[in-house]
């Protein structure tokens, strides 16, 4: 399946692999939780082919699936340049290397020194304003 991101939509065009499943069975497969499908539909931010769809739709070959996936947002986070190792990044994921002695997160929003803060800086510096799943190694 391809896929290609606009502003905040993830469009993905549906090959032989989601022909004749439903968009359920397509958020099922990339373990979207409940909750948050449920808040794709209320919301209407999952389109079938530029059309509001529901979960029970069946696609097909060619149609177009898209999902508000990102929200555009300020970090919350106080940026601060904070040496850290990116081991892989893509669209959706960063993987980074945390330094032994750096805390995850502040105590509070305005708390410095942690890797959450050197994110902050690093989605600045690189103009990236989506959320990504990040996992520390």
């Amino acid at each position: 399946m391809k896929y290609h991101l606009k502003h905040e939509w993830l469009h993905l065009s549906i090959d032989q692999t989601f022909d004749q499943h439903t968009i359920q069975d397509v958020l099922d497969h990339f373990c979207c939780a409940k909750k948050t499908r449920y808040l794709y539909f209320q919301n209407h931010e999952i389109l079938l082919n530029h059309h509001l769809a529901h979960p029970s739709d069946v696609l097909h070959q060619k149609d177009i699936l898209s999902i508000k996936a990102y929200a555009y947002e300020q970090p919350d986070f106080i940026a601060q340049d904070i040496p850290f190792k990116v081991i892989y990044e893509d669209d959706f994921l960063l993987i980074v290397d945390k330094p032994a002695h750096l805390l995850v997160h502040p105590d509070q929003k305005q708390g410095l020194d942690t890797l959450c803060n050197g994110i902050a800086y690093y989605y600045q510096q690189h103009h990236i304003q989506k959320k990504s799943v990040i996992f520390i190694v």
